[in-house]
């Protein structure tokens, strides 16, 4: 499956993958940022990325959106989103002084 518009990549979901660990590998190719869900020339914050990747599935049950804030507070659990608010993913990404480098960690599921 393909979430593209004609102006943007050919993007491939994997079910083999973690969705976190897709999300991972999006904004390691396309790069991260904060304050929006960004774009291709600024790069993604985590839930820009799992909108482009998984599009309308993003909320779906099982959702992939979950399961990514699932493996953050696993490896974050005194700093990771909270699970009952939708936007938390866009919160915790957002934190001043937070970095594409531990956003990645996170989302690899390591601390």
């Amino acid at each position: 499956m393909s979430n593209t518009t004609s102006d943007t990549p050919e993007l491939t979901v994997t079910e083999e993958k973690h969705p976190a660990e897709q999300i991972a590998d999006f904004i390691e190719q396309y790069g991260w940022t904060r304050g929006g869900f960004g774009s291709y020339e600024r790069g993604f914050c985590i839930s820009g990325a799992g909108s482009e990747i998984f599009g309308n599935k993003w909320f779906d049950q099982p959702d992939p959106y979950q399961q990514v804030v699932a493996r953050i507070k696993d490896t974050h659990p005194d700093k990771g989103p909270e699970m009952d608010w939708w936007h938390s993913l866009s919160v915790w990404n957002d934190v001043p002084g937070r970095t594409k480098e531990e956003v990645i960690r996170a989302l690899r599921g390591q601390q």
